[in-house]
């Protein structure tokens, strides 16, 4: 593709060639419509007498103060063969964890036992 676009003399051809094969260089370059994807919110979440695990919600669900900054849209920036590996399951999913990893309706750490038993 790249010497296509070189044969071609376009240089947007050959930037585009080069974005899908080495990766675009951050989530901010301009993508294509059909690089950006609708992607389900994912969250654990817990209080004293509830517990919801791999629970999907809405953007909107999330403070007013996270709408601008949290989306159901995701940028896929990977190159083509990032892409393919995960497909074929080579690579390991990609998440955002915010917390520590831990499975759903298992006890927290010990330090975090003890912090909540001294009232923190």
């Amino acid at each position: 593709m790249i010497v296509l676009g070189g044969r071609a003399f376009s240089e947007p051809l050959r930037s585009w060639a080069r974005n899908e094969l080495q990766g675009y260089p951050s989530p901010d370059a301009p993508l294509p419509t059909y690089r950006t994807i609708t992607a389900p919110l994912q969250a654990d979440s817990h209080s004293r007498f509830w517990q919801g695990c791999n629970e999907t919600i809405s953007a909107l669900d999330l403070p007013e103060i996270a709408h601008d900054l949290i989306s159901e849209r995701l940028p896929v920036t990977f190159s083509v063969g990032k892409i393919q590996n995960l497909i074929a399951g080579q690579d390991p999913p990609h998440t955002a964890q915010t917390g520590p990893t831990r499975q759903c309706g298992t006890s927290p750490p010990d330090d975090q036992r003890a912090f909540r038993a001294r009232g923190g």
